[in-house]
């Protein structure tokens, strides 16, 4: 067990102080901002555990008016970003 140190903080209980706003339905979150061209993010996933999407069909997607951008991991994989992360092949 280890030793509560009032001088650090470690293993002293922490006083929240957004829980009553939350707990009252005042809270704000980022989902709660309407601006002038704000775009969102959508992530589609296999809907079978472990499975490869081999050619993931991408032209539905870009030819909606609303699409900003569609991308895939086979495309992500050229991003700087993926290969440092490690997140390509």
């Amino acid at each position: 067990m280890t030793k509560s140190t009032p001088e650090t903080g470690i293993g002293q209980p922490v006083i929240r102080k957004e829980d009553a706003a939350l707990l009252i339905g005042h809270g704000h979150f980022s989902d709660d901002l309407n601006l002038a061209g704000q775009a969102y993010a959508v992530m589609v996933r296999s809907a079978h555990p472990h499975a490869r999407m081999l050619q993931p069909e991408l032209s539905s997607a870009q030819v909606e008016s609303s699409t900003v951008y569609a991308n895939s991991a086979e495309r992500a994989r050229f991003i700087e970003g993926f290969r440092k992360a490690g997140l390509s092949d």
